[in-house]
């Protein structure tokens, strides 16, 4: 655990005060991690405002990039810019999307682990700024209260029941095989959200075809191209795995890349690249716990 967290309980209070001065947003470059229901509530916010944004491919495209979360696990950090890795969404000093920043953000300075002895989390204190630590007082419960609502909780609990299984699966792959998945695998952990309907019951329904996709059943199914990042009324086929390569049912060649596809292409290829990232990413103490608790859960 780094020395710059600590646990707290829900009624203890912490010397803490935000000054504004976007200090907290500054120096993350590879630290941030965007949970599906981050891109979701930006692509939300962002479309709001007037940005053409068609759906969470668009914030991932332009404001993230593709990056490996330990053993296989693919996932998506925030861009930064600028000689101090300002997050991208600083502009003048403040957040530009402030009532849709991410989940790690809207937290800061507590963060979420996953619970123990019938607790749904454990919480800790984020220390790497000690500037934060004067002029005020909050209670760990009152602002996890303001911060953390039902949804994000009930999001996050499903999340870390999930990534232990996921990330076992994905280990025990090959690599020809882990290839095949990977943009099924990406479609229904980051894309596969309609902006005008709930989160959580999507968000739902995605990891259990998560847990189908990557646990041992070989299925094959076909859904309209509408339902998908391509437009049209061609069916498109989707294979599973656990059967040997050769005996795999192969729906995959009906694919014919469309627009969006393409650039979740693009996702791919980066994450091809960028596999050595994770090790050097595992080392930035900012948000540590949030961190390994992923690792943990990834690594089973």
């Amino acid at each position: 655990m780094s020395k710059n967290i600590r646990a707290v309980s829900l009624n203890e209070q912490v010397t803490f005060r935000c000054l504004l001065c976007g200090g907290c947003c500054r120096y993350v470059k590879d630290s941030i991690m965007l949970e599906p229901m981050d891109a979701y509530r930006l692509a939300r916010y962002l479309r709001e405002k007037g940005d053409p944004v068609a759906g969470t491919e668009d914030v991932l495209a332009r404001y993230a990039n593709a990056s490996w979360l330990a053993d296989n696990f693919p996932i998506f950090l925030l861009n930064t810019a600028g000689t101090q890795d300002v997050c991208i969404f600083l502009k003048d000093g403040r957040c530009a999307v402030y009532e849709a920043r991410p989940r790690v953000c809207r937290m800061y300075p507590f963060t979420a682990a996953p619970g123990e002895r019938g607790r749904d989390f454990r919480y800790y204190l984020c220390m790497e700024k000690p500037h934060h630590s004067v002029g005020g007082v909050v209670t760990v419960k009152d602002w996890l209260s303001e911060n953390f609502p039902r949804e994000a909780r009930e999001a996050l609990k499903a999340d870390y029941a999930v990534i232990p299984l996921l990330g076992r699966n994905l280990r025990a792959m090959d690599a020809e095989e882990f290839q095949r998945l990977l943009f099924q695998f990406l479609y229904y952990r980051y894309y596969n959200y309609e902006l005008d309907e709930p989160f959580l019951p999507q968000f739902l329904a995605n990891l259990e075809k998560l847990k189908e996709l990557t646990g041992g059943v070989t299925w094959c199914i076909g859904l309209k191209s509408s339902a998908l990042p391509i437009k049209g009324e061609r069916l498109l086929g989707l294979s599973g795995n656990g059967t040997p390569p050769a005996a795999t049912v192969s729906c995959w060649s009906g694919y014919v890349p469309g627009k969006n596809s393409r650039k979740a292409g693009g996702f791919v290829r980066q994450l091809s690249m960028n596999r050595q990232k994770a090790a050097s990413w595992l080392d930035n103490s900012h948000l540590q716990t949030t961190i390994e608790s992923y690792i943990i859960g990834a690594r089973g």
